[in-house]
């Protein structure tokens, strides 16, 4: 049987991810105390399509909520209204998949790094984007626009390895979409 030694970096790549992962579920439903006024509205959003089908203004699936009357994305709405459907709307499950999300981005950043430069270089921008006050809090809000840097992150990601194997070309364009249907501003 082979074993596998483990390098400095490979430790401190598990070090990271763990920090990420923690950082972005203990306390989930209670830190930030309260509940944004977009962040209940996404939820209740998505309560209502995962309980009765339609959203607040009684449209089945729509493309963009009305919601305040100057429109909400939907993206985090649809995704979030499966996690509703089998966990139940709580505040914890209102913002789990902003928390994956998070965390699937630290190491989506990780990877594109090692793609453009290094492992020493990836590990350092890992770290960063782990510990970095404002991407903790977004990981942990469950704002809809907020899908918006996983679906850049992961878009580009796709996009580096498209440059060896256009095969990737389409998961890239798929996630760019994501992140046109997570934060309007994208559009332009």
């Amino acid at each position: 049987m082979m074993s596998k030694k483990f390098n400095v970096a490979d430790i401190l790549f598990w070090i990271i991810l763990i920090t990420a992962f923690i950082s972005r579920f203990i306390y989930l439903g209670s830190i930030p105390g309260g509940i944004n006024q977009d962040e209940a509205f996404a939820g209740y959003e998505a309560w209502s399509m995962s309980k009765y089908g339609i959203d607040s203004w009684g449209y089945t699936n729509p493309i963009y909520f009305i919601s305040w009357g100057s429109g909400m994305n939907v993206f985090y709405s649809y995704l979030l209204r499966i996690f509703f459907y089998f966990l139940d709307a709580k505040t914890w499950v209102l913002r789990l998949p902003q928390a994956i999300l998070g965390v699937l981005s630290c190491y989506i950043f990780y990877r594109s790094l090692k793609i453009c430069y290094n492992k020493k270089t990836a590990l350092i921008g890992f770290l960063v984007i782990t510990i970095i006050p404002w991407h903790i809090v977004q990981s942990r809000w469950g704002l809809e626009s907020s899908a918006c840097t996983f679906g850049m992150l992961t878009g580009f990601y796709f996009y580096l390895k498209a440059l060896k194997k256009i095969k990737y070309l389409y998961l890239s364009v798929l996630f760019y979409s994501i992140a046109l249907y997570s934060y309007a501003i994208t559009w332009v």
